[in-house]
């Protein structure tokens, strides 16, 4: 887990945050204090895809997987 002060999205300060990843074959569980996280959707930018920085708390996180949260 890595956390940042201050996190930016389009060029707006959205606050703080944080990466996780789960190398492990266990569910973890993610520390308290983000609220939201980010939802990718769609191939890229360039065929209209879209990144949503309002997803919901995530508390665990499974195995190989990783997620980007915001407090």
């Amino acid at each position: 887990m890595r956390q940042f002060m201050n996190c930016f999205y389009a060029g707006k300060l959205i606050g703080s945050c944080a990466v996780v990843v789960n190398p492990g074959s266990s569910t973890i569980t993610i520390p308290g204090g983000y609220t939201r996280s980010l939802v990718l959707t769609g191939g890229g930018i360039l065929d209209g895809g879209t990144a949503n920085v309002n997803g919901p708390t995530v508390n665990q996180l499974g195995p190989i997987s990783a997620a980007i949260l915001f407090s």
